[in-house]
């Protein structure tokens, strides 16, 4: 198994027993979706997004599924915008095209991703090695709830560019859940005599509804354990 791929099932898994690991990592996760929508936008407007340059850029662990769906997504969301584009009004269009010539919404989502994984990291930590002597936080090195980045940009217009870059996020994950959904029934048209349960637990877990029963519980503890002795075992 790869380190990365270790990493992000490790994460994963152990979120389901720490509330603060699975809070760094929602808020993570929601960064990252802000920045994959703002990069559906570039697309639309023909600029190829810095993260599909190459580079040594870490992305964020993304597994080759995950990039597989986003393909697809931005391929269907250049289609639907191409259908819907005369209808935009010109406020969402001049929003639009700011978000795409102007580099201070992606500096500061990426300042804020990276301040996320250094959080998730550090709870990771303290969860892997609660008996050792945690680090005092540097005083206020965390303390804004939003990244500073300076700009020239006045606040009701900042405050305009987000709104819409958070409604883009939600139709970004929308349309990720659709083609999961798609790819999902893909496989169970070929395996379902020999896999129903599998797909049952895979619809509910992509409906948000998982099986919480008690083995299952029980196997996710395990598991946890598991990666988590390994980590350790890494590292010593």
């Amino acid at each position: 198994m790869s380190i990365c791929l270790f990493q992000t099932l490790f994460e994963q898994v152990w979120a389901a027993n720490d509330y603060e690991i699975f809070k760094r990592m929602m808020i993570q996760k929601n960064v990252e979706l802000q920045l994959q929508a703002l990069e559906m936008i570039q697309q639309r407007y023909g600029i190829t997004p810095q993260s599909f340059l190459p580079t040594e850029r870490d992305e964020s662990l993304q597994t080759e599924e995950e990039s597989r769906i986003m393909e697809e997504v931005i391929k269907k969301s250049l289609e639907e915008y191409e259908t819907s584009k005369k209808m935009l009004d010109s406020s969402t269009l001049e929003i639009e095209q700011s978000l795409v010539s102007s580099p201070e919404e992606r500096h500061r989502l990426e300042a804020e991703c990276k301040r996320e994984k250094e959080l998730l990291h550090t709870a990771l930590q303290h969860s892997i090695e609660p008996s050792s002597q945690k680090e005092e936080p540097e005083q206020n090195k965390y303390e804004d709830n939003e990244i500073q980045i300076k700009t020239q940009v006045d606040d009701t217009e900042v405050m305009k560019r987000q709104k819409y870059l958070k409604a883009q996020r939600d139709k970004l994950l929308a349309l990720k859940k659709q083609e999961r959904e798609k790819q999902l029934q893909a496989v169970e048209s070929g395996s379902s005599k020999q896999r129903p349960r599998s797909a049952k637990a895979a619809q509910s877990a992509l409906a948000g509804q998982p099986e919480n029963n008690a083995q299952t519980l029980q196997v996710r503890k395990a598991l946890a354990e598991r990666l988590k002795s390994e980590v350790v075992g890494r590292k010593s």
